[in-house]
């Protein structure tokens, strides 16, 4: 059987948006240790990036 990477490219896209959603996480996760100038200015930021990762997520296609 030959598998060419297109094969696999949602895979990647799958575990690429995991890694990314757990870093945005860990982001807001830590946000406590910032100045409120700081929290003010990158807690919407990090909420609209999940809310985009979390979009792409669920509009990859789904194992058969």
């Amino acid at each position: 059987m030959d598998f060419t990477q297109a094969d696999f490219g949602w895979v990647h896209s799958h575990h690429d948006l995991l890694i990314e959603i757990s870093r945005v996480e860990m982001a807001m996760e830590h946000l406590d240790a910032r100045s409120e100038q700081e929290r003010t200015a990158l807690r919407p930021r990090l909420e609209s990036r999940m809310n985009r990762l979390r979009d792409e997520l669920k509009h990859l296609p789904v194992l058969p």
